[in-house]
């Protein structure tokens, strides 16, 4: 069941309330940076949020140069990242050992789109859009307003039409149902293959069962 937000990566406020930036050229902040700092004092109050390395300016000033920015709060950073990682390792290994089926009950986002894809199947509601990113941060990326919606990015059309999605359903009682409807043709052992025997009766009678890949 995919409705989510996707990895966040947070800021450290007290870093960004005081953090100061060498220019290149203070006159031109467009030709860039060399570097962004804290003052002596301000490194003195919030050290165990930064990983920084002392400068002296031929004036006698010192400065913190910030390397990394760890932040007081824990989770800020780039380790909501990990999870993430772990769970798309996780759901493709399983796509060799067992069914899988993502369906998109709502707005999914980020690493919650991978997941759809790379399952075996992927259900979507019509209403609820599958996407990587927001589509107001793309229109700032692009420069203008491109798109007006998340559905314009990740809605049904786009994504039943480059199959991502093998069904839409109007709601979840439609996508539940579908659900048992593909789960009743997997096999009740994880070991049998895709084409296996089954043998029973008095006359060992043997039967064929043939489950062609990508049909259920």
């Amino acid at each position: 069941m995919a409705a989510n937000s996707g990895a966040w990566i947070g800021i450290a406020d007290e870093v960004k309330s005081i953090f100061r930036v060498k220019w290149i050229d203070d006159s031109n902040p467009e030709r860039g940076f060399d570097y962004v700092y804290l003052s002596e004092e301000d490194y003195g109050r919030i050290s165990s949020s930064v990983i920084a390395h002392k400068t002296q300016l031929d004036s006698g000033e010192i400065r913190w140069v910030i390397d990394s920015v760890v932040g007081k709060e824990d989770g800020l950073g780039v380790e909501n990242l990990h999870g993430s990682a772990a769970i798309a390792s996780a759901y493709s290994r399983a796509y060799e050992e067992t069914f899988t089926l993502t369906f998109v009950t709502g707005r999914t986002v980020g690493i919650g789109a991978y997941l759809a894809r790379l399952g075996i199947r992927c259900i979507q509601r019509e209403d609820q859009p599958i996407i990587l990113t927001g589509y107001s941060a793309l229109n700032k990326l692009l420069g203008r307003e491109v798109y007006s919606s998340h559905m314009q990015l990740g809605g049904p059309k786009i994504m039943a039409t480059n199959g991502i999605d093998h069904l839409t359903v109007p709601d979840d009682l439609a996508g539940v149902s579908h659900i048992l409807r593909w789960l009743s043709y997997v096999p009740a052992k994880h070991w049998w293959t895709s084409s296996y025997y089954k043998t029973f009766g008095s006359n060992r009678q043997t039967l064929l069962h043939t489950f062609p890949e990508n049909t259920m």
